[in-house]
């Protein structure tokens, strides 16, 4: 089950990781429905690829 991760490679504007996903990639809607759209990490996929979804935490690049 995917659940919401902080991205330590990701500062919003109030000091605060940004917010990924963990787990196994089938539940990530329900896992980022948990979290602010304007709190999600804002990193690129690694493989280049474009989501609605940000990449898994630690997968990602800026």
């Amino acid at each position: 089950m995917c659940k919401p991760s902080p991205c330590s490679d990701y500062i919003n504007n109030y000091g605060l990781d940004g917010v990924s996903w963990i787990g196994c990639g089938e539940h990530i809607p329900y896992a980022m429905s948990q979290v602010s759209k304007e709190n999600w990490c804002t990193c690129n996929h690694s493989d280049g690829s474009s989501s609605e979804f940000p990449p898994k935490a630690g997968t990602g690049s800026k």
